[in-house]
């Protein structure tokens, strides 16, 4: 194995990763080497120092302060442009218009179809109670009813 995968290897070996019979080998090669060996005690000194840090006091307020330095360098949102009330519906003028017409055509169709259905219906109504048949014609039969 060449120098610079037992380099590599220090890492997995600090992290225990490494099997046994892998680590018996990084063993062997560290007693010779003294590059991987000072490797593997920057890792240490390294671990050391991060565990002293983490015991480390943090001032009352400090969260805040950097917070509030975070929301002062970070860029405002541009402020968002009102559009027109129809830009909700998602469709261009023109077909807007276009099923706005549509739909008063077919409102005035039904509108006025019902209107003279029942315009038929009550002069149908008016004729039979005047005693008109369907064609017209007085259907009434004429009584002569003599005192």
């Amino acid at each position: 194995m060449e120098h610079e995968s037992y380099l590599l290897l220090t890492h997995a070996y600090f992290d225990g990763e490494l099997d046994a019979s892998a680590s018996r080998e990084l063993e062997r090669h560290l007693l010779g080497c003294p590059d991987c060996e000072a490797e593997l005690d920057e890792l240490k000194n390294a671990r050391a120092n991060f565990a002293a840090l983490a015991k480390a006091p943090v001032p009352f307020g400090f969260k805040e302060k950097v917070m509030r330095r975070v929301w002062d360098l970070a860029p405002s949102p541009a402020p968002k442009e009102r559009g027109h009330w129809l830009d909700w519906l998602g469709l261009p003028a023109w077909e807007l218009a276009a099923a706005l017409s549509v739909t008063l055509l077919v409102g005035f169709y039904f509108a006025f179809d019902y209107a003279s259905a029942r315009t038929q219906r009550s002069e149908n109504a008016l004729q039979i109670s005047l005693g008109y048949d369907s064609a017209g014609d007085y259907a009434m039969e004429e009584t002569n009813d003599e005192l």
